[in-house]
């Protein structure tokens, strides 16, 4: 139940209290501050957030940037080669790592047969250098030799020797009918040559020295579906030109 005669001692009592100024004055002054420092600390405290925030972003995207290394390009995105392998006539082409860029065969796979060079051409039109070889003045042909796989002429083998002035040349030859990838086990170094052309052809020359000292020429050239081999040992550093000429003649 309300006292209205206590109330109005209390009300008598604070009518009769004057507050000084200097209490007022104090008391604003121990509260502007309060409200003076707090906005500042909301600002830091906004500042703060806003370098932590920028922090977390830079973070991301450097994991992002990491990540995105470890992820396999296929090429699409930059409309490269999907395949991540060199086109097939590509000179000099390097084969993924561990495999091989041809399909190899030895003289087990083969099924060998002496033959005369001086018929051989009856075996393939192409093979018609080496019958001229064995019937001109200046050049024998020894060891001529056929091998067949499954059955097809495969590889052609031979021995010339070609007295021309001063010079001497002991050149083996090697004539291949086989599909472009699949070559004879010892021959696949003559890939390795620098790449060079001889009017509509092309061909790959290496430069070696041979066990006497001499110079050694490994000379590989495809023409019209044939692949001819030539390691020329000779004297002559052009002595190799002659097989081209040879094998290009019409």
């Amino acid at each position: 139940m309300k006292d209205d005669r206590l109330e109005k001692k209390f009300d008598e009592y604070f009518d009769g209290v004057n507050i000084s100024n200097d209490i007022i004055a104090d008391a604003k002054a121990s509260i502007s501050p309060k409200r003076k420092i707090l906005p500042k600390i909301m600002k830091f405290a906004s500042i703060a957030a806003s370098i932590v925030l920028v922090f977390a972003v830079a973070i991301a995207v450097m994991i992002r940037i990491d990540l995105s290394g470890l992820v396999p390009d296929n090429g699409m995105a930059s409309g490269g080669n999907t395949q991540g392998t060199p086109p097939d006539d590509a000179p000099g082409g390097a084969p993924p790592s561990g495999a091989s860029p041809f399909e190899l065969y030895t003289d087990s796979d083969l099924v060998q047969s002496y033959q005369s060079a001086y018929s051989i051409s009856s075996l393939n039109s192409s093979l018609k250098f080496i019958e001229n070889l064995a019937y001109s003045y200046n050049s024998t042909v020894e060891t001529c030799n056929a091998g067949y796989k499954d059955g097809k002429l495969a590889l052609v083998t031979a021995e010339v020797s070609i007295l021309s002035g001063f010079n001497r040349d002991e050149t083996t030859v090697f004539v291949e009918f086989t599909d472009e990838k699949v070559i004879y086990s010892g021959l696949a170094d003559y890939y390795d040559g620098k790449v060079y052309n001889y009017y509509d052809a092309q061909y790959y020359l290496t430069k070696t020295t041979a066990q006497n000292g001499e110079p050694e020429f490994k000379l590989y050239i495809s023409y019209r579906g044939v692949k001819y081999y030539f390691s020329v040992r000779s004297t002559d550093i052009r002595a190799y030109g002659k097989y081209l000429n040879l094998v290009t003649k019409k």
